[in-house]
């Protein structure tokens, strides 16, 4: 005699957080999905909407968990939903009273022919290029704030492979 197991998932554990109708505070321009700034219990959020279909919000969701759980530096999201679009957020990475510097702007100190204002097809925007800002011309740059290293990565090069590896561990339309 067979039994039949039944598997209930825990949705209270991933709950979607709802963000106010009116809660957008100021838009965010980079990158292709739609996005604002918005705050939710005096904390700073960005708040992005997924393109239906792709898969785009829980694998956001899953690589945060992800890097959770392998201790290692990462945006913390959360699934959300405003006016009706599903969607994650984020609260902001910058500290009070810090600036967020891109990599392209960090890239364009160093080289001088670097192409600043192309967003798509950077070739220029290289592994090499990145490593040498890095590990040579920016050693200000460090490893996240308050995180703890673990055995085998001990600069702010070796931090960044990791987001690439990331980046690109979920194969969703947004990620190529």
């Amino acid at each position: 005699m067979s039994s039949i197991i039944t598997i209930t998932p825990k949705l209270d554990r991933y709950p979607i957080i709802p963000i106010a109708d009116n809660a957008a505070d100021s838009p965010e321009l980079l990158g292709p999905r739609e996005k604002f700034w918005c705050w939710q219990e005096n904390i700073h959020y960005l708040f992005k909407t997924g393109r239906p279909q792709t898969g785009e919000n829980w694998a956001e969701k899953i690589v945060s968990e992800l890097c959770n759980w392998l201790n290692l530096p990462h945006a913390y999201y959360e699934l959300a939903i405003w006016k009706g679009k599903l969607g994650v957020i984020t609260p902001t990475l910058v500290p009070e009273g810090g600036q967020l510097i891109l990599g392209n702007q960090l890239l364009t100190k160093v080289y001088q022919s670097y192409p600043m204002a192309q967003k798509y097809k950077q070739h220029q925007h290289t592994l090499s290029r990145i490593e040498a800002l890095l590990t040579k011309h920016e050693p200000s740059i460090h490893r996240p704030l308050h995180w703890q290293p673990i055995r085998g990565i001990t600069d702010s090069f070796e931090v960044f492979i990791g987001y690439l590896i990331f980046n690109n561990f979920p194969k969703t339309s947004f990620r190529p």
